[in-house]
């Protein structure tokens, strides 16, 4: 057992205890969706060329998702890049299967097999105690210690350079963002930023016009916002986010976006978020 640097992202279920216990005899269908969706998920992930060497592990309601850090800056945030996305990848696929996934990104020392399946290191612990204390919304934190590790001075360096702001790239299997932009029409963005960090996994679907996609979705987060009250506040968030993305997108105060939202059904999408 040897320590390399590794990206490591712990991943976890929004209500998962609960999914459990309320089945006393067998697995409810969900639970036993959820470990279907997420082997399908993983298996998807791992089947796109650039994603190929992530690691993977799931054990309960965790999923481990594991990348090596080079030493070269520009491909460690490559990796990281990789990393990120295939985790959006991850959000988007349970949210529509109404599963809520929380967690958080740390960096370094890590000990990581598939055979056999095993994990441990100062990374994967920081990684879990990030995603205890922080990560308290269906989003996936990114640790801020990072950005130092990479040789950035500020969040939006940082977040330029892993969303390749300005580069010109046309994105690959994702969006235009990775990583949540807080400096992009900050006042229209209304959740608080209590984190500099998270993946930015649901604008890529605004920006690709999947609306069945994020209609399912939206009827997902209002069927928890109003059946448990204890999770309302975790559903609001999301709520927020998603109605923060539409407005960073120009919805519905462009022009040209508004015949757009008359083509392209987006309003219909935007007065339900509205009215949650």
């Amino acid at each position: 057992m040897e320590y390399q640097n590794r990206y490591v992202a712990f991943l976890d279920v929004l209500g998962f205890k609960n999914l459990v216990n309320g089945s006393k005899d067998a697995p409810s269908y969900k639970v036993v969706r959820y470990f279907e969706a997420a082997r399908e998920c993983i298996l998807k992930i791992n089947r796109i060329a650039s994603k190929e060497h992530i690691g993977s592990i799931v054990i309960s309601d965790s999923v481990i998702l594991t990348i090596e850090k080079p030493v070269d800056k520009s491909q460690s945030l490559k990796n990281l890049r990789e990393l990120c996305i295939a985790i959006g990848i991850f959000q988007q696929d349970m949210a529509k299967e109404d599963i809520w996934i929380r967690g958080a990104i740390a960096c370094g020392k890590t000990s990581f097999s598939n055979d056999p399946i095993q994990i441990v290191g100062p990374a994967y612990i920081k990684a879990y105690q990030l995603e205890e204390s922080l990560a308290n919304y269906p989003r996936v934190i990114i640790d801020t210690d990072i950005i130092n590790i990479l040789g950035f001075d500020s969040s939006k360096k940082f977040t330029d350079a892993i969303n390749r702001k300005g580069s010109g790239a046309p994105p690959v299997n994702w969006g235009s963002t990775v990583v949540f932009d807080w400096f992009d029409r900050q006042d229209q963005i209304l959740i608080k930023q209590d984190t500099p960090l998270f993946i930015d996994y649901m604008r890529n679907l605004i920006e690709r016009n999947n609306f069945e996609e994020i209609k399912t979705i939206v009827s997902n987060i209002k069927n928890n916002l109003y059946g448990n009250s204890s999770v309302y506040q975790k559903h609001k968030w999301t709520v927020d986010y998603l109605h923060s993305l539409y407005y960073q997108e120009g919805y519905p105060y462009n022009p040209l976006a508004e015949k757009q939202l008359s083509e392209k059904s987006h309003s219909e999408i935007i007065n339900t978020i509205r009215n949650l």
